[in-house]
């Protein structure tokens, strides 16, 4: 029975990364040997619960790694040794993180420009999830 509830709880954890819709969870439950019957009142729960699931997750997710405080940085390479990198322009990011208990730790990253301008377009998506979702 335990193996079965642990890969149970590994399904709807995907299920909720991927937002599965009611419908395709109804399809994954019949496919794991649900008859239709038990597999449509599964969906049909995680119909009704999906956004207090999602919620919960994210939750649990922002409380492991939460973000304390982010510095930057602008710099351009003034010498090298490979010809190519100098002039090179770059954004130093350093995160602190709040690693939960009481401790934390920073981490630095190095960035070009094009890759700072992905990362900071990942960063808003993220911030607008979680206003979705706190909302």
């Amino acid at each position: 029975l335990r193996p079965s509830l642990l890969g149970l709880i590994v399904v709807f954890k995907g299920a909720g990364r991927r937002r599965l819709t009611q419908e395709l969870v109804g399809q994954d439950m019949e496919r794991f040997g649900l008859d239709e019957g038990k597999a449509q009142v599964v969906a049909s729960l995680w119909g009704r619960y999906l956004a207090l699931l999602s919620r919960s997750m994210a939750q649990q997710t922002m409380s492991a790694n939460r973000l304390v405080d982010l510095e930057w940085r602008f710099g351009v390479t003034a010498a090298s040794s490979e010809v190519e990198s100098t002039g090179r322009t770059f954004v130093q990011v350093k995160l602190e993180l709040d690693r939960g208990g009481g401790s934390s730790r920073g981490e630095t990253i190095e960035l070009t420009l094009p890759q700072f301008y992905d990362f900071l377009k990942e960063m808003e998506k993220a911030h607008a999830c979680m206003n979705m979702l706190s909302g």
